[in-house]
């Protein structure tokens, strides 16, 4: 899969693949070339970020949360394809990092196209494991950002409590939910019904 191949920097602003639609497994909402900082070298002419949270502020990209702009810090330093969801309860969305190969000069390291793509909505089965299991309005939330991916830590910061608060929180869900991992409680969700 080499995405990068099939991409043209026209007069260093317009980005465009004939099959980057594909690639990225659903809508393209927007397609620009960053740097491991974050900021933005390139961006295609229709960019359109919809209702994902994503944007360009003083022409660096932000997803709007620190861990996720991290994930994509470090997936083009070290110069690794990467599929990252963040998403949102309204449909959601997923960001891909290709990063750019050394064969395109010694200019390209360090650099990616990040593409944010939309993805169809996949039923939520968050209320339907909450009430099944018995969970609490605050561990069902605990539940709704593991599922999406962050970490207990990040989990504590997006809802303003303490980490061990926290994972006393996510060891009850376990508990509830006959599950001893976050993976698993992951795939759990994902599989549920």
């Amino acid at each position: 899969m080499n995405v990068i191949a099939n991409l043209e920097l026209v007069e260093g602003r317009y980005i465009h693949s004939p099959d980057l639609h594909a690639k990225a497994g659903g809508k393209v909402a927007v397609a620009l070339l960053v740097d491991a900082e974050l900021q933005v070298l390139a961006s295609g002419p229709d960019a359109d970020f919809g209702t994902t949270g994503v944007k360009v502020w003083m022409n660096r990209l932000s997803t709007g949360n620190r861990f996720w702009d991290a994930r994509i810090r470090h997936a083009i330093r070290i110069g690794a394809m990467a599929e990252l969801g963040p998403g949102s309860d309204d449909g959601g969305y997923k960001i891909f990092v290709f990063p750019m190969r050394s064969t395109a000069g010694p200019t390209a390291r360090g650099k990616a196209i990040v593409v944010i793509g939309t993805t169809p909505r996949k039923q939520d089965n968050i209320p339907t494991i909450s009430a099944a299991f018995g969970l609490t309005g605050t561990e069902t939330e605990v539940l709704r950002l593991i599922y999406k991916g962050l970490g207990a830590v990040e989990t504590a910061q997006a809802m303003g409590i303490a980490p061990s608060t926290a994972r006393t929180h996510l060891r009850h869900i376990f508990e509830k939910t006959g599950t001893s991992r976050q993976s698993e409680l992951v795939y759990f969700v994902a599989n549920y019904g």
